[in-house]
């Protein structure tokens, strides 16, 4: 199977006008589709996918704050259908049968217990998105963080399923591990629990958050704080660069980063790898 990047990134939002108001307007990205329940903004060489559940979907009986957020990570693929056929041939669980279409691609989703909890979809683009001009600032995903109940598991699974092979591995804390996997020029950042960590429980793995490769960070932050947005303080990031996030309350939900590899070193964590 050739995964060749990661196509977008899926969030479930409360409300999509209030989404695109941080999204479309404040970070600038285009909207290259929309629906009523739906809009698909370009970042970059990636996208962001944007989705408010109807009223009678059933997240919508749980509290907000325990859905809204990141929902699904989309890898591309050129093949959808031998990629699928590749999988059903492993065993592996998908959600539903056959791939389905949009305007621009064909999808399937791999069932949550495949990859011990995470959403993942492929995509097969059949029409491009209309050209658009490069952004000033957002070259793309940096990487998506995505935590899995067993790391050790878990990277057999990604590798075995998707061909997407582990570069690194470090511990990250004293009970946290990660292990770094990349689809096309994105990282995917799998975190579990340490094997030394003392046993806890065990829960699904999910996406979580993610990460913009930026150019001149410094007016980026300044920017966005111009807009009234809690984006943090610009400090050294543990792999060289520097990074600054923006808190979830105004992301509706997402973990967001944002950072820049201009030279700056590693900080690292302080723990042996």
């Amino acid at each position: 199977m050739n995964i060749s990047r990661v196509h977008h990134i899926g969030i479930y939002v409360n409300d999509l006008e209030t989404a695109l108001k941080l999204y479309r307007d404040g970070l600038g990205l285009p909207v290259v589709y929309q629906q009523p329940w739906m809009a698909m903004l370009c970042a970059g060489e990636n996208h962001i996918e944007l989705i408010e559940p109807a009223a009678d979907a059933p997240v919508r009986q749980r509290p907000v704050e325990q859905w809204e957020g990141s929902n699904h990570v989309a890898l591309e693929t050129d093949d959808i259908e031998g990629a699928l056929s590749e999988l059903q041939g492993k065993g592996v669980p998908l959600r539903g049968t056959g791939s389905r279409a949009l305007p621009n691609y064909r999808f399937a989703f791999l069932a949550p217990e495949a990859l011990d909890g995470p959403s993942v979809e492929l995509v097969e683009t059949t029409k491009a998105y209309d050209p658009i001009p490069p952004h000033p600032y957002i070259k793309g995903f940096d990487h998506v963080v995505i935590s899995q109940p067993d790391l050790a598991e878990a990277t057999g699974k990604w590798d075995d399923y998707l061909g997407l092979h582990t570069r690194r591995e470090m511990n990250r804390t004293t009970t946290t591990r990660l292990a770094f996997l990349k689809a096309g020029r994105c990282v995917l950042e799998l975190a579990g629990p340490r094997p030394d960590a003392p046993p806890g429980e065990r829960r699904p793995g999910r996406v979580g958050g993610f990460v913009f490769e930026v150019q001149g960070i410094d007016n980026v932050q300044a920017g966005l704080k111009a807009q009234g947005l809690p984006a943090g303080d610009v400090h050294a990031a543990v792999q060289g660069g520097r990074i600054f996030s923006v808190h979830r309350s105004a992301t509706s939900g997402v973990p967001l980063a944002f950072i820049e590899y201009d030279g700056t070193p590693a900080v690292g964590t302080g723990l042996n790898e």
